[in-house]
């Protein structure tokens, strides 16, 4: 998604399909997901704390998110989450967290990198593996894409990063990715990376551990 650098998220939003049935619609879902967006931002963890935050936050300030009618309870939040497209939702939240990175010598740079979701797991399910691609500089969140089952972080990782726009941008992968069709999309974006060798890649990494190091100057910058 291309988002313009002023547009505001509580606009963005409003973009996301509604899911519910129109009549007795009191809030729009863009207003809502705002709402739900800032009660988390501001610690609240679960749809109870997400209500008590919306109830405690004043007309005036849910009037800003686009919550002109009143509050709202948590069962219309727990609905709507429930039935929402939730990768239609990242990708709205990523795009804009693109337009705020920061810029690391005058260039995006982004870490790909797998974690499993804390807390996740289910009774008869494992805990959801994904891989996100992250900001230097803020760690915000620009996409992810979840591991399958049977599957492995490199496809993954490739996926995610067909997702992205990488023109003009460094990223950066651990010694998992670092496999020659994982750097040929990334270059063929238009993007430069940084990939870590080990014994993984025993070809490379002999080559590399050849090289007179000792001879190569060194370079440090905080």
């Amino acid at each position: 998604m291309l988002v313009p650098d002023h547009e505001l998220l509580v606009d963005l939003l409003g973009r996301i399909p509604d899911p519910r049935r129109r009549r007795g619609v009191r809030h729009s879902v863009g207003a809502l997901i705002a709402v739900a967006v800032c009660a988390v931002i501001a610690g609240a963890r679960g749809f109870t704390a997400i209500g008590e935050w919306a109830r405690d936050a004043g007309a005036d300030a849910l009037g800003r998110l686009g919550l002109e009618r009143g509050s709202v309870d948590e069962s219309t939040l727990r609905r709507l989450f429930a039935r929402l497209d939730a990768d239609r939702l990242d990708a709205v939240l990523g795009a804009w967290a693109v337009t705020r990175a920061a810029l690391v010598a005058g260039r995006r740079v982004i870490a790909v990198d797998g974690k499993t979701v804390r807390g996740a797991r289910g009774d008869s399910s494992s805990a959801p593996h994904l891989v996100a691609a992250l900001a230097h500089g803020s760690g915000a969140v620009l996409g992810q894409v979840a591991v399958g089952e049977k599957s492995n972080e490199i496809p993954a990782a490739r996926r995610l990063l067909q997702l992205l726009d990488l023109d003009g941008v460094v990223v950066t992968m651990d010694a998992l990715h670092t496999q020659h069709d994982t750097a040929a999309l990334v270059t063929e974006a238009g993007a430069d990376y940084v990939l870590t060798v080990k014994a993984n890649q025993k070809s490379l990494y002999n080559q590399l551990k050849a090289l007179p190091w000792a001879r190569m100057p060194a370079l440090t910058r905080t």
